[in-house]
C-alpha cells in the first residue's frame, strides 16, 4: 500500500521554515518544511533526530494570520531509513494543536490544493 493510500489527512508540497526545538530543550534549529499536512510534515535536516524523539515546533503559513506552535515526535527519519526519501530529514506527527491552529491548518491544505476550505 503506498504512503498516500495510508495518509489520514491530504497532504500539500511546501516551502516553509520552521523553528525546531529539539528535544536536549536546548538545541534550536531553523530547518524546511518540504509537504505538510493536518497530521504532520516533512522537515528537510542533514542531521535528523531518530525515530521517538519529541520536539517542539513552530513554524508560519504563507499568508497565515500568526505562527503554529505544538509538539511534534519523530514518526520516520532518514537517520533510520535512509532509503525513504531522496532529501535527508524526518517525518514528524504534529501532537497537541490547538483547535484554532488546527482549522488555519485545514484550510491552508484545502486552499493549496485548490479546493474551497470547509
Amino acid at each position: 500500500m503506498s504512503n498516500s493510500k495510508r495518509r489520514a489527512h491530504p497532504r500539500v508540497a511546501a516551502t516553509i521554515e520552521a523553528r525546531i526545538r529539539l528535544g536536549d530543550g536546548r538545541t534550536m534549529r531553523t530547518e524546511r518544511i518540504l509537504n505538510i499536512s493536518l497530521g504532520g510534515v516533512f522537515i528537510a535536516m542533514d542531521d535528523p533526530p531518530a525515530f521517538g524523539e519529541e520536539l517542539d515546533v513552530e513554524f508560519a503559513l504563507p499568508g497565515g494570520p500568526r505562527s503554529l506552535r505544538c509538539k511534534g515526535v519523530v514518526v520516520w527519519s532518514t537517520r533510520n531509513e535512509p532509503e525513504r526519501a531522496t532529501t535527508p530529514g524526518m517525518g514528524v506527527r504534529l501532537m497537541s494543536l490547538s483547535i484554532a491552529d488546527m482549522r488555519v491548518l485545514s484550510e491552508y491544505v484545502e486552499q493549496v490544493r485548490g479546493g474551497d476550505p470547509q
